[in-house]
């Protein structure tokens, strides 16, 4: 006999159909900011009820899927200054992927600062997640400078800087982008990143 699901478990497959619905209606020209719980709710096959005995409401559901997202962008965001990459090529696979993450995960993310305009809670994660990842950012850049592969670039400001870049990159050029606009968009941010961080010296190494 199958063993009964946990309520973790039943509100992890429930944000798994939420999060399917949401992109889905996106695409089909329906924003979340015109989503009602009645129209998540069928769209995830789901009751109204249920919807709310795991959310108390659409911005609490945003905060939900929006941390399993701000987490995954997290760690694809850690290797976008690394010393272990394989030079120029790797940044730019890194900050590839990263947009990859966003363009394909991007109706989640515009709920995330639809909602954050009118809800202090939601704004307020959002700051929290996003200061979190630039911060993580410096500091390996902070590192990099040690091991001397990174120039006296101020931080945390410029790693402040590079992922507002990187977030208002995304969220203004890459709604239904194809992979060629994403190519570069790409490689522009990492020129942008290459010839701001990476010391002089550095230059003029060969790259793989």
């Amino acid at each position: 006999m199958a063993s009964r699901l946990t309520r973790g478990e039943r509100r992890r497959a429930l944000e798994n159909r939420l999060l399917d619905a949401v992109q889905r209606l996106d695409r089909e020209g329906v924003p979340f900011s015109r989503l009602t719980v009645e129209t998540l709710a069928a769209e995830a096959g789901s009751a109204r009820s249920t919807f709310y005995f795991h959310f108390a409401d659409k911005a609490a559901l945003v905060r939900a899927l929006g941390e399993r997202l701000l987490d995954d962008l997290g760690d694809r965001s850690a290797v976008l200054w690394n010393e272990s990459l394989p030079g120029r090529r790797g940044l730019y696979d890194a900050v590839r992927g990263v947009m990859c993450l966003y363009r394909d995960r991007y109706p989640v993310f515009a709920a995330l600062a639809e909602t954050a305009v009118a809800d202090a809670e939601v704004n307020k994660f959002l700051v929290r997640r996003i200061e979190a990842i630039s911060d993580s950012l410096a500091a390996r850049i902070e590192h990099a400078q040690r091991l001397g592969v990174a120039g006296p670039v101020l931080l945390p400001e410029t790693a402040h800087a590079f992922v507002t870049l990187l977030e208002r990159t995304c969220y203004n050029h890459l709604r239904g982008a194809d992979d060629a606009s994403l190519d570069r968009h790409a490689e522009v941010l990492t020129t942008i990143i290459w010839n701001t961080v990476v010391s002089p010296r550095m230059h003029g190494r060969a790259d793989p």
